[in-house]
Parts: C-alpha cells; sequence; structure tokens
C-alpha cells in the first residue's frame, strides 16, 4: 500500500499571502475629497508583494445633521424638514438646512374588487 500524503505536493504560493501593516490616515485634501494611507509589507515575498501600497478613499462629509420632522403637505404639494448642525461637525457648515420633497399623491394603490363578487351565469363564478 502506498502512502498518497507523500505525493500530494502544494505550490510555494499556494499558502502565500501578503500582509500589511496599516499607517494613519491622512487629512482629508479638500480640492479632491479624498485622504491616503500607506501600507508596508510585513509578511510575504517580495517578488510577489508589493513592499509598500497606498490606498485612498473618499472622506466623509464634514458637514452632519440632526434629522428634524417632515411637514405636512402643502398647497404645492411639497413638505418641508428642517434639520440641525450636529456637534463636532466642520465650522464651516451652515448651522441649520431646510430640505424639500414632493408628496407622494394620494390614492395611487389599485383597488382591489371585492372578493367572492359572483356572475351572473347559471355555470360560471368567479372570484376576483
Amino acid at each position: 500500500m502506498v502512502d498518497t500524503r507523500s505525493l500530494i505536493q502544494f505550490p510555494v504560493s499556494f499558502s502565500e499571502e501578503c500582509r500589511y501593516s496599516k499607517g494613519a490616515w491622512s487629512e482629508c485634501d479638500p480640492k479632491t475629497n479624498q485622504r491616503s494611507r500607506t501600507l508596508t509589507l510585513k509578511k510575504g515575498n517580495l517578488p510577489n508583494c508589493e513592499n509598500n501600497k497606498t490606498i485612498q478613499k473618499k472622506c466623509k462629509k464634514a458637514c452632519r445633521y440632526e434629522k428634524g420632522t417632515w411637514s405636512e403637505c402643502n398647497a404645492q404639494s411639497q413638505m418641508t424638514r428642517n434639520d440641525k448642525l450636529k456637534v463636532n461637525s466642520d465650522a464651516s457648515c451652515e448651522q441649520n438646512r431646510q430640505i424639500t420633497k414632493k408628496c407622494k399623491a394620494k390614492g395611487t394603490k389599485p383597488t382591489k374588487g371585492k372578493k367572492g363578487t359572483r356572475i351572473d351565469h347559471p355555470f360560471l363564478f368567479a372570484l376576483f
């Protein structure tokens, strides 16, 4: 009987992974609205893994608001909401903002027929 475990061979790259240390995020660039961080190789072979990588990501919005409640629909079929700036938001943000949107039309759902409606025919009945 042959021990098949000794016949199985895996390529070196099968178990190889590139592992990186993550650097701190940079400040947000206001021109591009992006920030970046550098990743430094901590585990893996250089021919298959980059020594350093830079990744970029969009910045979070500087203006964060506490949402108010929606008003009733007005004569123009619009509703409004007044939001207040949250603490720790960027100082350049407006303290209050007003959001306006169209109201949904009333009665847009299709009406359903009555269940069990009988059709006047001696032998035919239908349910709607």
